[in-house]
């Protein structure tokens, strides 16, 4: 009879309790080897707040509008907890946009002044008033989107008088191509490991996750959102480090996260044993 090849058993994961393998009581008879791969990690600069917001939905979208607008450009990724969430946060980016558009028109002229009179004589004598600044560009402001600039070109006066017009129709958003967009995710914990984003430069931590929970007594499975563990928050702010440096925003203090578990519990303890 030929001799069968021996059991080799490989254990893998990005977030491994590695204590609860080398216990002497699951391999009494050899000692289990470890191989640790490091991945190529860039620089991660993270950041705490101060205290931890209540309304941690609304932080994170407040967080989403100052990266944009203060920090180099860069993709966003999310984490909150739900898919509601996920749809909250859309719906309320879309209802800022909307809200927030503001066209302004300026001119320049070098080296002229403009003197009251010229002004009340540009806007006709009609009750209307001439918009002069110091720039010859049209800016769309969309919700402090300072690097989401649309130029529209040969504006002129015309253009003023045609401007009643566009109270009769809906706001028309002009999309760029994708290259010019910058690129924010919404995500639940799938993305810590699961699934790779490129180009994420900033990761946005709001340290929640939802959890099953099992009640072995009643046989009732619920679904309960509460802080993540350490191991996962630490996975969060590694996916802003794989193409370049990157920054992560916990949206809790340091002693929340102190208080964290460092592991989650076992995905066998939060589910019944026959589902």
């Amino acid at each position: 009879m030929k001799r069968g090849y021996p059991l080799k058993l490989i254990i893998m994961s990005a977030t491994l309790k590695l204590q609860d393998f080398l216990r002497q009581r699951l391999f009494s008879s050899i000692q289990p080897k470890v191989v640790s791969v490091q991945a190529r990690q860039f620089p991660v600069t993270i950041y705490f707040e101060r205290r931890t917001p209540t309304n941690y939905l609304e932080a994170t979208f407040k967080k989403v509008c100052k990266i944009h607008e203060e920090y180099p450009a860069g993709g966003i990724l999310v984490f909150v907890t739900g898919q509601r969430e996920v749809t909250h946060l859309g719906q309320t980016a879309r209802k800022q946009i909307h809200k927030n558009i503001c066209i302004k028109i300026t001119e320049k002229r070098e080296n002229e002044k403009v003197s009251t009179e010229e002004r009340d004589k540009r806007g006709g004598g009609r009750g209307t008033t001439a918009l002069t600044t110091t720039s010859s560009e049209l800016r769309i402001w969309t919700l402090k989107m300072k690097r989401g600039k649309i130029p529209f070109l040969g504006l002129d006066d015309e253009s003023l008088n045609a401007s009643q017009s566009f109270k009769k129709h809906p706001p028309l958003l002009a999309i760029p191509l994708y290259s010019l967009l910058p690129l924010c995710v919404v995500s639940t914990n799938v993305a810590e490991t699961s699934l790779t984003i490129p180009n994420v430069r900033y990761v946005i931590d709001a340290g929640r996750e939802k959890k099953r929970e099992y009640d072995p007594i009643t046989g009732v499975s619920r679904f309960v959102v509460g802080w993540c563990s350490k191991a996962s928050a630490d996975q969060r702010s590694g996916r802003a480090g794989r193409v370049q440096s990157g920054y992560a925003f916990r949206l809790y203090s340091s002693a929340v996260y102190e208080d964290m578990r460092d592991h989650s519990a076992p995905e066998i303890l939060n589910k019944p044993i026959d589902n």
